[in-house]
């Protein structure tokens, strides 16, 4: 439009509107009454900025709504953690308002909001304002007057789990939350890293204002390899027994301290062996169980040479092994209920002897005959 205004006294007619040039703007200039009344700008992002709530009793002839793309000429007053996202401003025509309240949502969906305040671009502090943040909206209720506003929502708390998705049986990992806020998680534990020594689902959750972002992680249990091992190995007293894992594996550790696939033991009792398969490391145990595998001499020769002086059982555990030695008429001629291989029949006649042993680990009894020669 090209035109010139004709009867205008400078210095007494120019009235300064004092309303900020946006990049975008919508206005309102109802023809009756402001009850009901409500304006609304939609960004391009899907923000939304809108005014209501102008009291009925208001002078204002109109109201704009503006947005700034550009940063604001200064920061003053705003947290330097605050991101500033949207900027956007109020004008009442030609008076202020009584009241009015703005509202703010953004696609985002924040979960909690701030809001700052300043009259004009003029002012280069911000001021906080009370915001209320409901259905993910933030609602703010003013003075009436023309104002800048900014509404640096904080969106929902980022939440991602990671960690080894399988455990080996009898292990323990870490789950980490990454995220800027505390997670709770399902067990109930609180923190960035949760120790888990079992598979199965785990979930956390953050809280940010009136949203909680939840991320689920399920850990599986790794495949027990097939390995086979005896469960019990006979051990006859004073001899040796071999205990085998299966070849081919990463790694072993035996309670004895051995790391190779099998030991020799010389002793009964209970043993164990660690076997590293693909980072797992499983844990087999072996029983090494007394045998009774005697050796019972039929001939002795107490003639003091040292060869077949005493009557030596052998291949049997020598703990409350009990022995009776009879003549030929069944009479016991020596007995005793915890042996030690210390007989000798020195004052004894030669002859045929019969003995009877019953051991003491298994209770298994032997009987039979032995000559003395002299």
């Amino acid at each position: 439009m090209h035109g010139t205004f004709r009867n205008i006294n400078p210095a007494t007619d120019w009235v300064t509107s004092g309303a900020a040039i946006g990049d975008k703007s919508v206005h309102l200039y109802p023809t009756g009454s402001w009850q009901g009344q409500q304006l609304e700008y939609k960004a391009e992002d899907g923000s939304r900025f809108w005014v209501d709530s102008v009291g009925i009793n208001s002078r204002t002839a109109g109201v704009h709504i503006y947005q700034v793309e550009a940063r604001p000429n200064s920061i003053a007053g705003i947290p330097n953690s605050q991101p500033v996202s949207d900027y956007f401003g109020v004008f009442t025509a030609l008076h202020k308002a009584d009241n009015y309240n703005i509202n703010y949502s953004s696609d985002n969906k924040f979960c909690s909001a701030e809001t700052y305040s300043r009259m004009n671009n003029e002012f280069f502090s911000w001021n906080r304002l009370p915001t209320t943040v409901e259905a993910r909206a933030a609602y703010i209720k003013t003075d009436g007057f023309s104002r800048e506003f900014i509404v640096p929502g904080a969106a929902g708390g980022q939440l991602s789990i990671r960690g080894p998705e399988s455990i080996c049986r009898g292990s323990s990992m870490e789950l980490i939350a990454e995220t800027d806020l505390l997670p709770v998680w399902n067990t109930g534990h609180q923190g960035k890293i949760l120790n888990i020594s079992a598979p199965g689902k785990y979930w956390a959750t953050v809280y940010s204002g009136i949203c909680a972002v939840t991320d689920t992680f399920t850990v599986e249990e790794r495949l027990l390899p097939a390995i086979e091992l005896s469960k019990g190995v006979s051990l006859c007293a004073g001899g040796q027994a071999t205990l085998t894992a299966p070849a081919g594996f990463a790694k072993y550790q035996w309670s004895n301290g051995s790391q190779a696939s099998s030991i020799q033991v010389s002793e009964t009792g209970t043993f164990w062996v660690d076997i590293t398969v693909d980072d797992c490391v499983y844990r087999h145990h072996m029983e090494v169980l007394a045998e009774d595998c005697p050796v019972i001499p039929n001939i002795i020769t107490p003639n003091g040479d040292g060869l077949n002086n005493l009557f030596s059982i052998q291949g049997i555990e020598m703990k409350n092994v009990r022995l009776e030695i009879f003549n030929r008429w069944g009479k016991t001629i020596y007995k005793d209920n915890n042996y030690k291989n210390t007989w000798s029949p020195s004052n004894v006649a030669a002859g045929i002897y019969y003995y009877y042993i019953k051991s003491g680990p298994s209770s298994r009894e032997y009987k039979g005959w032995i000559e003395i020669i002299k």
